[in-house]
């Protein structure tokens, strides 16, 4: 695949916690890959309060290769937190999220920003489900899923895959809006006048593993319970807002 001629620029947000003996290959492969087929990209990786050698070697990245950006978190936030560092640093173009141990084939992280131009603010990758995956995964996912439609009237298929392409618009967006950042997901498809989710291939070479235990499934559950309490009046006003801009502007 040739590069994208006249394409805006594209950030690539990469969460990263104590996966040192990764990490250069990583980036090297996301490098190599986004240089032959992207004309304008840059890597931003969130060292999620690594107690390894990750914030050096993160450092030494940078210092070598201007298009790689770190910000380093003082503590481990998780996974979802230490996203939403990164794409606060994204001030021009789309970002596409994905993570260290790059699970998702390459070209289909590319697939995922090409779906953003049929309008889409936000584009979220669906792996195949797995039916070596344990129960208490496949019924949690579910149960997960089923209370964003009753909540929401959301619709998310795949709350594990960290794969998705964001617009400038929404980007824009959701760094002037004070959301909180426990479910990424949610709160960008909650920010989005349109999303969609389409398929993505896991990399035959990964051993795919769920981020979500159970502990974490039964945390994802509750904040999206105390999420939809506590702080859907803010959503309502932040919608609000949203509209009467849009009317002084026309």
């Amino acid at each position: 695949m040739p590069a994208m001629p006249g394409a805006e620029k594209i950030t690539i947000v990469i969460p990263v916690f104590n996966n040192e003996r990764i990490l250069r290959a990583s980036y090297h492969s996301l490098a190599t890959f986004f240089n032959e087929r992207v004309n304008d990209f840059e890597l931003i990786f969130v060292d999620d309060g690594s107690t390894d050698q990750c914030g050096a070697t993160l450092d030494e990245l940078a210092k070598a290769d201007a298009r790689v950006r770190v910000r380093h978190l003082e503590s481990n936030r998780g996974q979802q937190i230490a996203i939403g560092a990164g794409l606060e640093l994204v001030n021009s173009g789309t970002a596409i999220t994905t993570d260290i141990d790059l699970p998702i084939v390459f070209d289909d992280l590319l697939a995922l920003e090409r779906k953003l131009h049929e309008g889409y603010e936000l584009v979220m990758g669906k792996r195949q489900k797995s039916n070596h995956a344990k129960a208490y995964r496949r019924w949690g996912s579910s149960l997960v899923n089923f209370g964003v439609r009753i909540l929401y009237q959301n619709r998310i298929t795949d709350f594990g895959c960290s794969s998705a392409a964001i617009s400038a618009p929404l980007l824009a967006r959701f760094r002037n809006d004070s959301m909180p950042r426990w479910s990424m997901k949610l709160a960008l498809v909650l920010l989005s006048k349109k999303y969609c989710e389409i398929p993505v291939r896991i990399d035959e070479n990964e051993k795919l593993q769920s981020p979500y235990s159970l502990r974490k499934l039964i945390f994802l559950a509750f904040s999206i319970l105390v999420y939809r309490i506590c702080k859907y009046p803010f959503l309502l006003r932040s919608a609000a807002q949203r509209k009467s801009r849009q009317k002084s502007e026309n």
